[in-house]
């Protein structure tokens, strides 16, 4: 469901779409169908949301890479064990 939604091949010149990704990775295995390359997909999808996931995080925390540390939003209250 989510292919459907979401992959368009329409949309190869818009940052942050499936197809912009799948161009940029060189990911060519990656179909209009994922039933055609279920794997191939799967594993595609699972790099583009955990790059999405991180890049919010950064941004959440105001770091400017992995290595940085948090500059806002953190935690003040009491340590919990």
């Amino acid at each position: 469901v989510i292919w459907h939604h979401l992959y368009d091949r329409s949309s190869c010149r818009e940052k942050g779409t499936l197809y912009a990704a799948r161009n940029l990775l060189d990911t060519r295995n990656v179909t209009m169908d994922p039933h055609n390359n279920f794997y191939g997909c799967s594993e595609f999808l699972d790099k583009v949301l955990s790059a999405y996931l991180v890049c919010g995080a950064l941004n959440h925390f105001g770091m400017k890479d992995i290595d940085d540390t948090p500059e806002q939003n953190n935690y003040t209250g009491e340590p919990i064990d």
